[in-house]
């Protein structure tokens, strides 16, 4: 269902530059498939010979979901395999507006529906309906500066709350489980990484937009969003190619320190890969560890996550899907941490 390490790492596992957690000392860039380079690139003279990795993993804006109906599980009860799994993607038609969201996909799953109508309404928690997502569910924040006016028109957020109000999922005692691999634009809070004010004008609000889609989920009754833990990550790992689930996963940390001075301004495009590339160091091997380290890496958001139960919404789109604002209040600002540090790199999108 999952394919190949290298494309285990580009739907879910591969992890990207952060500076509010570089703040918190907790940001580690990794991969299970780096770029192989070249002989000539010096690719892996810093650790490990990451020439040696079968494929690459090369991070692409799709979204890839897992959904798995089961049984709630009771004490003393023998685990039971899944009712239903699936596996959706993104998909392009042609323009942004156009494109279909993995999450609309899953909703519109005849073979899935037809389970969750079929189950009768009950006062307790029947079955959930666990979402293994790359990233949380869009509310309004996507797109770039440069094209700005025709994005983040859409919340794949309201749609599953209505949906769940539509299929009766609550009557039902049907839960809602959103893991995430990764958040996006959440974890922006620092406004001083942002390259010039037009950046800051576009990415800003539409950061907030992001945490307040992430309220909206965490306060829908029967709706619950965390980050992947590790019994999560070997299920992933579990849906992939026997060659994978056979072999023992090696993972690469991208030291930022060992990048070249004026890398990010090299004119030659196969250079300038070249020198990110060098940076790449082998950290670890054997699947256990490699699934710690990952869980690890997670422990900043985890916390942003936490926070944001309890903290009010920042934007007019912080509303229900019926329309009604559900809590209002100020902007939330980057840490004092995250902002004390301003001679950083500016953020890249």
């Amino acid at each position: 269902m999952l394919g190949s390490q290298a494309q285990l790492c580009a739907a879910f596992f591969h992890t990207e530059r952060c500076y509010e957690a570089e703040a918190a000392a907790d940001a580690p860039v990794l991969c299970l498939a780096p770029s192989r380079g070249s002989a000539a690139s010096g690719v892996g003279s810093a650790g490990g010979d990451v020439r040696s990795a079968p494929v690459t993993c090369e991070r692409q804006p799709t979204t890839v979901l897992v959904a798995l109906l089961q049984r709630v599980q009771r004490d003393g009860e023998d685990p039971e395999p899944p009712l239903y799994e699936c596996r959706y993607t993104n998909c392009f038609r042609g323009s942004v507006a156009d494109t279909l969201h993995a999450e609309q996909a899953m909703m519109a799953d005849a073979a899935l529906l037809k389970l969750l109508r079929a189950q009768p309404e009950s006062a307790d928690p029947a079955l959930v309906l666990t979402m293994y997502l790359t990233q949380q569910p869009c509310h309004f924040a996507s797109g770039r500066v440069e094209n700005a006016r025709v994005t983040g028109q859409t919340s794949c957020t309201h749609a599953l709350i209505e949906w769940r109000r539509r299929e009766r999922l609550v009557e039902r005692g049907v839960d809602l489980a959103i893991r995430v691999s990764r958040l996006f634009r959440a974890q922006w809070t620092d406004d001083s990484a942002h390259q010039d004010q037009q950046s800051l004008a576009v990415y800003g609000g539409r950061a907030g937009r992001a945490r307040d889609g992430l309220r909206l989920l965490m306060r829908a009754p029967g709706v619950s969003v965390s980050m992947l833990n590790a019994d999560d990550w070997r299920l992933l790992l579990g849906l992939c190619d026997g060659a994978t689930q056979r072999s023992q996963l090696t993972l690469y940390r991208h030291e930022h320190s060992r990048l070249p001075d004026g890398w990010a301004e090299m004119e030659d495009a196969d250079e300038q890969r070249a020198a990110f590339e060098s940076a790449w160091v082998d950290k670890a091997v054997g699947t256990e560890v490699v699934v710690a380290a990952r869980v690890a890496a997670d422990t900043y958001y985890a916390e942003l996550l936490n926070g944001l139960q309890h903290t009010p919404f920042e934007s007019d789109r912080g509303r229900g899907a019926g329309g009604r604002a559900q809590q209002s209040g100020p902007r939330e600002s980057g840490s004092a941490s995250a902002r004390s540090s301003r001679s950083r790199a500016k953020r890249t999108k």
